[in-house]
């Protein structure tokens, strides 16, 4: 009994170990860096939401100790490329928060996997407590600093527009984008600021998404969120047709009658927020209909989704809105 006592508590210290260093990882490379929630939503579901946040105090620390080296070799950190603009401590800062998101997107996947609530339900909780908590946390951060960040965000991407500009001009390619990004560089900057919302909010929809397929993948029986109805038979309820509809009537009414720059960019957001919803939605009807297709070709089919998703993003979106008046998938029969 106390053989068995002590190899689950050395199994459970291993357990939270693995996590952090996985976690860790993931956060440093860069191009998996979506996948840093995935090993603290999975302890959370399979151990216990206690040994996930040691986890997390651990990797955090071990992140904020990397910043620390009096020698440290910054350029495979996060945001270690902006050390010619900002300061190293506000380097670190922005890193730490940034790795705070991840963490609450895991942490928020694992309370939601509990609730057994719906989809709609569990993803808007939990795209409310990943925008909401380090939101709060990057306010009161940056106050304390004396920073203000719609300004410092204005001028970090001044700053990649001339770096761009600068990087046209050493390889002497492209004199007509040297001198576009001359002249309508601050413009595009302040659209890229107003329409910020809107991108947080679709990329953290993204990870999300991602996060819970792969954690649904790995998990044994019983699977989290199992509760849910199947994705390629999930369907926004007939309702949310009139959201797209009411906000673009609004958004070119404004356009052309009050013409008010505030009450564009809300609206503006708000459309590409739903843009987003619908894409999901023409995707699961994509993978209806790629459920009868062999692995092969619906591989193929995938890459090149990806290779051409501009394209093919806005075709899926369409089809997710039409889906109300068409039924593609007979879906209302089928549930």
């Amino acid at each position: 009994m106390i053989l068995a006592s002590r190899d689950a508590r050395w199994s459970s210290i291993a357990s939270i170990g693995v996590t952090a260093g996985l976690t860790l990882f993931l956060y440093l490379t860069g191009f998996f860096v979506v996948f840093t929630p995935l090993p603290l939503a999975f302890q959370f579901t399979r151990r216990s939401p206690w040994s996930a946040v040691v986890s997390f105090f651990l990797s955090a620390s071990a992140l904020f100790l990397f910043y620390r080296l009096p020698h440290s070799p910054l350029l495979f950190l996060p945001f270690a490329a902006l050390h010619s603009h900002l300061e190293p401590l506000q380097i670190m800062g922005l890193s730490l928060i940034y790795f705070f998101y991840y963490s609450c997107i895991g942490f928020a996947i694992g309370v939601a996997s509990r609730l057994m609530a719906s989809l709609e339900k569990s993803f808007f909780a939990i795209l409310l407590a990943t925008l909401l908590i380090p939101g709060i946390l990057l306010t009161i951060v940056a106050q304390g600093v004396g920073i203000h960040l719609l300004d410092e965000m204005r001028g970090i991407f001044q700053w990649l527009m001339n770096q761009m500009a600068q990087f046209q001009e050493e390889s002497k390619v492209g004199s007509d984008e040297i001198a576009y990004l001359k002249q309508y560089g601050p413009m595009v900057v302040s659209q890229i600021l107003s329409i910020m919302p809107a991108l947080w909010i679709n990329l953290s929809l993204v990870i999300i998404s991602l996060n819970i397929l792969f954690l649904r993948r790995l998990s044994p029986l019983p699977k989290p969120f199992s509760h849910w109805t199947s994705f390629p038979l999930w369907r926004l309820v007939e309702g949310w047709v009139w959201l797209p509809i009411s906000v673009g009537t609004l958004f070119f009414l404004n356009e052309y009658l009050m013409q008010n720059a505030y009450l564009e960019a809300v609206l503006l957001n708000i459309l590409l927020v739903l843009a987003m919803v619908y894409f999901f939605q023409g995707l699961s009807i994509v993978f209806f209909y790629f459920r009868r297709v062999s692995p092969m070709l619906r591989l193929l089919a995938y890459l090149v989704m990806i290779l051409f998703l501009q394209v093919i993003g806005i075709v899926i979106a369409i089809v997710g809105i039409f889906d109300f008046w068409f039924d593609f998938r007979k879906a209302k029969k089928i549930v």
